[in-house]
């Protein structure tokens, strides 16, 4: 389909727009300290760079985004040992050779260039799924969906959030989408090609992180074409044996080091009862927890609460122009969510991702068609159209500037400026994004759960404590992986060895807005102790 002049006008400034959006925040909470998960897959890459050894050693996701961004700092750094004439900033100091350069340059070198990079990298995968979402939008119901859900992507709060920090789920958000929209080709022409560029996608999803329902709308778009005996199909068996052939290709030690890859996996899915990713099969958990909490709270939260019913409005419309394209559309985030939703007890932003192209061109659809009816919907549709950018452009801040994050930024930089430089100042740094460190220049680091206790602090022996603090380790499945830590915080608030001397909340809207989207979060502050002697 042919895309007029005008139309490419228009997409470039969503594009642009979303670009704007986008790049302001990329020293987001840098140089204190990384995003959630940004420093498993640099310190990953860095390793790589290193030590010359191609296994990451780091299979809590997959390794695709590990070794594309180690080919990224490789050219990079590489460049720079080479071409010290470009600027002040590339001299290399006399270093000889390329590897020897890359061994002298540490990770936080040069202003965090990988953190940057990678999030350079995040912003184009996002670019590239506003677009998709333009295409796909436009393919199955016009311009004008197509045009609007590519709006309403570009200016999404959590999408541009994620979009500009280096996770791998802005990347694998992608290549899902890429496969559904290759799924769709397999059912309106099933070339070979088609099944081709499917395993290709699915394969990079798969290695991206292990979300093996990226296959259902190949596996649907087969099914409702051909019946099923087309999943015997020659073309269909390629395309599982090109995916294999890609995951293997990019995520080879996932074979070549399979015990590493079992026992990290098997950790991650719950295995290891210790770990804090568990899942359930509670029913009591799906229609409540899981099922009731996500449909009629986090997802008006994130999607937005006119667009997301609104969704449920153009699936019935897409339903009655053609069901069986709405079934290969919506394959993969009903099976996702039968997941996320049913076993699992994952409810964090990221996990909400997947959903987010496929809700704002179903939103947009129901626009569309509220706003190309007679005048009394054409003025309901202007509403809702008018009151869903409001709430996506209220709510920019909120990811940014009103969450924890920047309350850990503001007690760094208090305990940087009041606490005198001899002074040890201990804080855990665990797998949880809310009890990781600060950064600060007296930080003293204490890595293993078991030693952040009221025993480990006797060994350490640190003049202040900064500590997290939220209902998060009241959790039940959170008490034995932080049993040490919790009472740590039971000991110094009543007063032991400790007393308080100063502590950072969230902005009231940030905090009223968590306790709902992200109950955990309650009560959440950054608490600083000091040893009493």
């Amino acid at each position: 389909m042919k895309i007029r002049e005008s139309d490419r006008v228009l997409i470039a400034g969503i594009l642009l727009l979303a670009l704007v959006f986008r790049l302001p925040h990329l020293n987001f909470l840098l140089p204190f300290f990384e995003y959630g998960d940004e420093g498993d897959v640099v310190g990953a890459a860095w390793r790589i760079l290193q030590t010359g050894d191609p296994n990451p050693h780091f299979f809590w996701y997959g390794s695709f985004p590990i070794y594309w961004t180690t080919l990224l700092y490789g050219l990079v750094l590489g460049a720079r040992c080479l071409s010290p004439a470009l600027g002040i900033n590339w001299v290399t100091g006399g270093i000889g050779t390329v590897g020897e350069c890359i061994k002298g340059f540490g990770i936080y070198d040069q202003g965090l260039l990988l953190f940057y990079l990678g999030r350079v990298t995040s912003i184009a995968f996002g670019l590239g799924t506003i677009y998709l979402t333009y295409l796909l939008g436009r393919r199955l119901f016009g311009r004008r969906t197509g045009s609007l859900a590519a709006l309403f992507l570009a200016i999404s709060p959590f999408h541009i959030f994620f979009s500009q920090v280096f996770k791998v789920d802005i990347s694998l958000l992608f290549w899902i989408f890429l496969t559904c929209y290759f799924s769709l080709n397999i059912y309106e022409r099933g070339d070979l090609q088609d099944f081709v560029w499917a395993g290709v996608c699915g394969g990079l999803a798969l290695s991206t992180k292990y979300n093996f329902f990226v296959f259902l709308p190949v596996l649907f778009a087969v099914g409702l074409k051909t019946g099923w005996r087309g999943w015997f199909s020659k073309k269909f068996l390629f395309c599982g044996y090109v995916a294999a052939v890609v995951f293997f290709l990019t995520c080879p030690y996932s074979v070549l080091d399979f015990a590493a890859f079992r026992d990290q996996l098997g950790a991650q899915m719950g295995q290891n009862q210790q770990h804090l990713i568990q899942f359930r099969t509670d029913p009591s958990s799906f229609f409540y927890r899981r099922f009731f909490y996500q449909v009629f709270i986090l997802f008006p939260f994130f999607f937005g609460p006119l667009i997301y019913p609104a969704a449920a409005l153009g699936l019935v419309l897409f339903s009655r122009k053609d069901w069986r394209k709405a079934l290969i559309f919506i394959a993969f985030p009903v099976g996702y969510f039968v997941f996320s939703g049913s076993v699992s007890q994952l409810a964090m932003p990221q996990y909400q991702l997947p959903y987010f192209p496929f809700i704002v061109i179903l939103g947009a659809e129901a626009l569309r068609f509220f706003l190309a009816g007679p005048t009394r919907l054409r003025l309901a549709g202007g509403l809702l159209l008018g009151l869903s950018l409001v709430f996506f452009l209220s709510d920019l801040k909120i990811p940014h500037f009103q969450g924890q994050f920047q309350v850990y930024r503001e007690a760094g930089e208090w305990i940087n400026q009041e606490i005198p430089k001899d002074k040890k100042v201990a804080t855990y740094f665990g797998t949880y994004h809310s009890t990781r460190h600060f950064g600060f220049r007296n930080e003293l680091v204490i890595r293993r759960a078991a030693d952040f206790s009221l025993a480990g602090l006797e060994k350490y022996d640190p003049d202040f404590l900064a500590v997290a603090e939220s209902s998060l380790f009241q959790e039940e499945r959170f008490i034995k992986s932080f049993q040490g830590y919790r009472e740590v915080i039971q000991a110094v608030s009543r007063g032991e060895k400790y007393r308080l001397v100063r502590s950072f909340r969230p902005a009231g809207a940030w905090e009223a807005w968590a306790g709902i989207v992200y109950p955990e979060m309650k009560g959440f502050r950054i608490s600083v102790y000091k040893k009493e002697y």
